[in-house]
């Protein structure tokens, strides 16, 4: 999960670097190939068996530069940022030109806010053919953080079509789409993966964020209060509704959130004292025109 700021404004979205590896070795030899066998588990998304299987192999053959390499996915999945780095590294060090492994620590580097020590990596990889899914997904996160969601929805369409078709992927899209302001195709998009992917929550709270960008703010709470507590959801729904320029509709929810929150919430509380400013604003040009 990601916090992502505008000045004072801070609503919950969910954007990811990645989840899983999409590399594989040819089907046939996945039986006899336990690396293979640990790929196709983190590719599958079962984390804990890709990472026993990676490390009871890489327990005999410690040099494998393609375990380590899939052993730090699965440490970057689980978001064990130092863990990941490390392996990465080691896995360097035995081989310095391993294109996962360079591309592996630019997304520890992205994943640890450093989208700048990232970014000239990834977009070098990105040069290169075939151009893994994690590579264009990574720069769209890097699109998405500059603001640029247009070309963030281009890297992940085309991540989409180089093997990333996944729910990590299909979530950021929705993201993007909404945040370019086109909240319905969002909400079709997020629908669509949540049909293929029901387990995942990150994409049920993007559908909740997109249904308040379209004005449909009590579903959106409905949504959102299933899988946070209710303040949190009148928090985030009141931030879309400013993000509408509905500020009285944004002060209501905002209201809420502090209403219903057992304790000080400093969130909500700083979006509303936003929103209150900006009406004020607003007040002051009415009385001058």
């Amino acid at each position: 999960m990601m916090k992502l700021h505008g000045n004072v404004v801070v609503f919950t979205a969910v954007l990811l670097v990645l989840s899983g590896c999409a590399s594989r070795r040819g089907s046939e030899t996945v039986m006899e190939d336990p690396v293979a066998m640990a790929r196709q588990a983190l590719a599958a998304g079962v984390i804990d068996e890709a990472e026993q299987r990676f490390q009871a192999h890489l327990a005999e053959h410690p040099e494998d530069v393609d375990a380590l390499t899939g052993l730090g996915f699965v440490q970057l999945d689980q978001q064990q940022h130092d863990s990941a780095r490390a392996t990465f590294r080691r896995a360097l060090e035995l081989d310095a030109g391993h294109r996962e492994a360079v591309e592996g620590q630019a997304l520890v580097d992205l994943a640890r806010g450093q989208a700048d020590l990232a970014r000239p990596v990834l977009q070098s990889l990105a040069i290169e053919d075939p151009v893994s899914w994690r590579v264009l997904n990574g720069l769209g996160v890097i699109a998405d953080l500059d603001g640029e969601f247009d070309q963030a929805r281009d890297y992940y369409r085309r991540a989409i079509a180089a093997g990333g078709d996944n729910a990590v992927v299909a979530n950021n899209l929705g993201y993007s789409t909404m945040m370019a302001g086109d909240a319905e195709a969002a909400i079709t998009l997020l629908r669509d993966a949540l049909r293929r992917y029901p387990q995942e929550t990150r994409l049920q709270q993007n559908l909740g964020l997109a249904q308040a960008r379209a004005g449909r703010y009590e579903v959106a709470v409905d949504t959102l209060g299933q899988l946070m507590p209710e303040w949190e959801a009148f928090n985030n729904v009141g931030y879309m509704a400013m993000l509408n320029d509905q500020l009285g509709v944004a002060r209501r929810y905002l209201q809420r959130a502090l209403d219903s929150s057992p304790r000080h919430y400093p969130q909500a509380a700083a979006n509303l004292e936003r929103v209150e400013a900006m009406l004020a604003v607003e007040q002051r040009r009415s009385l001058q025109q």
